[in-house]
């Protein structure tokens, strides 16, 4: 076992300390501003803050009116409107969403973002011992409200719409409410026990979190598990864990692990911890065997055949086991990342024949598949007698490939070659079965075998296959089509993505999502990662997708990816659609 250490440092996410004389210079409020905040021009009586009806309690410095001016917290006024406030150090601004409103301040600037568009201040948003102040009429028009002062009693009173308009005045607050701490992380971690970098099923992830202490701290994989909630074991120092589970098959990669942390009503910016996990519990899966289970074949020397894909840690070649009528014969097979292949140097005995074959991937999740044919003796006269095609070359779009058999009449014949599957064959004359197939986009296969089945009126059924491997070059995929959602369609959780692309192509199709609010460090990962393949007609669609757990629905920008993989792993361009959920 490999066991991996990732480890995510904070560059500092608070509220900025109280600042000297110098730094306040340097932030732009300039000597004019200081002489006024040092002859007694801001007045000292408590100003109050209703904000729809409730007071708001200032941890700290409060409302304070400067030359004429009301420069309120920001802070405080958001956050009682249920608004997400962080601090951005990078670039000395702060960040506050709700449900209807993105608002983007830097100090010292007079413009700020408003849901996107500029909007000038009376003043620049000041720095005052530690509190990003902003004008009283600002925030008024940014919250779409209405402002009103009464001077009897000192209290600004906002409301917004719908709400119910109330001038009392606040009284003094509790005092454990102008104490409480704003939580804040310090330092995510993560640990996983995997390997080949994934965590197998039953295996665990550890996390832990320092941070304020005394609080309610919790950690998330979006894409793999709700919040998962985490025990302080000392001041600060929050642990927990989460198992990757054995009875339900998840499979992602590079998903994020991100903290949080609550201290009351008040909770901390979220934290994303350096370095993706990758999670994979489910087996590779099998697609096809050759012979067909239950067929009769007319050689001794059949091509047996196993197709499959892996779409998670990839398969793991020495874990490979063919068993063919008790032998083990996986030394003598040819094993790649999406099939098995082995030929008998002997011909087979006529009976029945049983193949079992086992395969794992890097997680060690085991796919394993048994079935039987029967071999008959060849006396020229059973089931299919010959079989012959005109591929001489790698097929290209447009080239016409042409199958001939030869068998019992009266049947019904269909061929099958990679990802082309069950074409019927036309019999005329009796028991001569032939058709011409043109070859499309999305029709790629690289050294398969070309199998056909002839099933007769009493419902015996017989295989044969070509003598040598057809390869099919179509080149670079069409771009897939996403047909659902749309701009038109709600977004919601559990989500079917749905679309088109060539015929029998398979279509890579990831969920990424990014949040530029909690906590802004970059808040980023992948929700779902799948590959689906087309059908016949070119549609294809995936599971649904949870997306429920990726925090407010809000503040969460989704990217839907879709991209045409060939299977000679030749990739489309990729298409892209946005979207948030309501």
């Amino acid at each position: 076992m490999k066991t991996t250490v990732n480890t995510f440092s904070t560059r500092q996410v608070a509220r900025p300390s109280h600042l000297s004389l110098s730094a306040l210079c340097r932030l732009g409020i300039g000597m004019s501003a200081l002489l006024v905040l040092s002859s007694g021009s801001v007045f000292a009586q408590r100003i109050n803050v209703m904000v729809n009806g409730q007071p708001v309690v200032f941890s700290g410095l409060g409302p304070l009116q400067v030359q004429g001016r009301t420069l309120v917290p920001v802070r405080g006024v958001l956050e009682k409107l249920g608004a997400e406030v962080a601090w951005v150090p990078s670039t000395r601004s702060v960040v506050a969403t709700t449900a209807s409103m993105d608002i983007e301040l830097h100090l010292g600037d007079r413009q700020a973002m408003v849901n996107g568009k500029s909007v000038t201040l009376d003043v620049p948003a000041q720095e005052i011992e530690g509190h990003t102040m902003v004008p009283l009429r600002f925030l008024g028009e940014a919250l779409g409200g209405t402002v009103k002062w009464n001077d009897a009693t000192r209290t600004v009173t906002i409301v917004t719409d719908g709400q119910p308009h109330n001038d009392i005045a606040n009284t003094n607050p509790p005092a454990q409410a102008v104490n409480a701490a704003d939580p804040k992380i310090e330092r995510i971690t993560f640990k996983a026990d995997d390997w080949y970098g994934w965590l197998q099923p039953g295996h665990s992830v550890s996390v832990e979190l320092t941070g304020t202490p005394r609080g309610e701290a919790s950690f998330r994989v979006p894409g793999l598990t709700e919040a998962v909630s985490m025990k302080e074991t000392q001041p600060g120092k929050y642990v927990g864990s989460w198992t990757a589970p054995t009875t339900k098959a998840v499979q992602l990669k590079e998903a994020s692990v991100i903290g949080e942390l609550k201290i009351g009503g008040k909770a901390s910016p979220a934290m994303q911890a350096e370095g993706r996990l990758s999670v994979d519990s489910k087996p590779p899966t099998i697609l096809d065997r050759l012979p067909e289970p239950d067929t009769k074949v007319t050689t001794g020397r059949p091509n047996i055949t196993v197709a499959f894909e892996d779409q998670g840690s990839g398969i793991w070649p020495p874990s490979m086991r063919l068993v063919v009528n008790g032998q083990d014969v996986s030394k003598e097979a040819r094993v790649t990342g999406t099939f098995v292949s082995y030929t008998p140097s002997d011909p087979l005995p006529p009976g029945e024949t049983r193949v079992i074959l086992s395969i794992n991937d890097k997680a060690t999740n085991e796919a394993r598949t048994e079935w039987k044919f029967d071999v008959l003796a060849s006396d020229g006269s059973a089931g299919i007698r010959s079989l012959k095609n005109n591929a001489g070359k790698t097929l290209e779009p447009g080239d016409v490939l042409h199958v001939d058999m030869e068998g019992l009449p009266g049947g019904s014949a269909v061929f099958s070659l990679g990802n082309i599957k069950g074409v019927k064959l036309t019999e005329s004359p009796a028991g001569h079965y032939s058709t011409d197939y043109t070859i499309r986009k999305g029709d790629d296969v690289q050294n398969a075998t070309l199998s056909t089945r002839l099933t007769l009126p009493d419902g015996q059924k017989f295989t044969r296959q070509a003598d040598k491997a057809i390869s099919v070059n179509t080149g670079k995929p069409t771009a897939p089509v996403i047909t659902f959602p749309t701009k038109s369609d709600p977004m919601t959780s559990p989500l079917v993505i749905r679309g088109k692309a060539a015929p029998h192509t398979q279509v890579r199709v990831k969920v990424d999502y990014s949040s530029k609010v909690l906590g802004l460090l970059p808040v980023q990962g992948t929700a779902a990662d799948s590959v689906v393949t087309a059908d016949g007609n070119g549609n294809w669609k995936t599971e649904p997708i949870d997306l429920k757990n990726l925090f407010s629905n809000r503040n969460v920008d989704y990217t839907i990816s879709a991209t045409a993989v060939s299977a000679t792993d030749e990739k489309s361009d990729t298409t892209q659609f946005r979207f948030k959920l309501r």
